[in-house]
């Protein structure tokens, strides 16, 4: 199911990013804030848990993501037998040029 939502995700991107006068397309990084707050997991805990939103940024090779602050528990509510939690996150590089992929 989440292939298949990011699979339609993607076409959608990809399609307007198509120059179709010059049959090239521009990658910019506007074209993929589509995927913005893309959800894997459609059934996540973490979009009912998780009030903050983090932010991302890019420096020339580097790339910050973000919390803001937050105020526990208006901003991450833990379940009842819950009291920590770990945040993890993954990072994708697509080469759509050369068809690459680096996780």
């Amino acid at each position: 199911m989440a292939i298949s939502r990011f699979t339609g995700e993607n076409a959608l991107i990809l399609n307007s990013a198509l120059i179709r006068e010059s049959q090239t397309s521009d990658f910019s990084n506007a074209v993929f804030d589509k995927l913005n707050g893309f959800e894997f997991n459609i059934d996540s805990p973490v979009r009912r848990l998780l009030f903050a939103q983090p932010t991302v940024t890019t420096t020339g090779e580097a790339i910050k993501i973000a919390l803001p602050e937050m105020h526990i528990p208006k901003d991450l509510k833990f379940p009842t037998e819950g009291n920590n939690c770990i945040l993890a996150f993954q990072v994708a590089l697509f080469d759509m040029e050369n068809y690459r992929c680096r996780k």
